[in-house]
């Protein structure tokens, strides 16, 4: 039996749409460790920056790189003028 929000979740999803999983890249993890440089290059080496998802676990995927990052609300200004709206990949935000 499903939860209402497992059927909410179930719901939203198309009957249309498709996912791509293609085989690991072996280059994931050098590609993340070039965005975790600019990450912490633009906000400092104390931010912390992990990398998860199938890429991170080493196993196929959908072909992105997901990352979390911890950072003060100071920095978030910094991190909008260079990267656009790339705060959508934040996990928490640092008071």
């Amino acid at each position: 039996m499903l939860t209402p929000e497992q059927e909410k979740w179930l719901a939203h999803l198309s009957d249309i749409g498709t996912v791509k999983i293609v085989p690991f890249d072996p280059t994931a993890e050098e590609k993340f460790e070039r965005v975790k440089k600019k990450i912490q290059g633009h906000l400092g080496a104390d931010v912390a920056v992990e990398h998860y998802g199938a890429s991170g676990l080493g196993i196929s995927g959908q072909d992105e790189m997901m990352y979390t990052y911890q950072f003060r609300k100071r920095n978030s200004m910094k991190l909008s003028k260079r990267f656009g709206n790339f705060l959508a990949n934040s996990e928490a935000v640092i008071p």
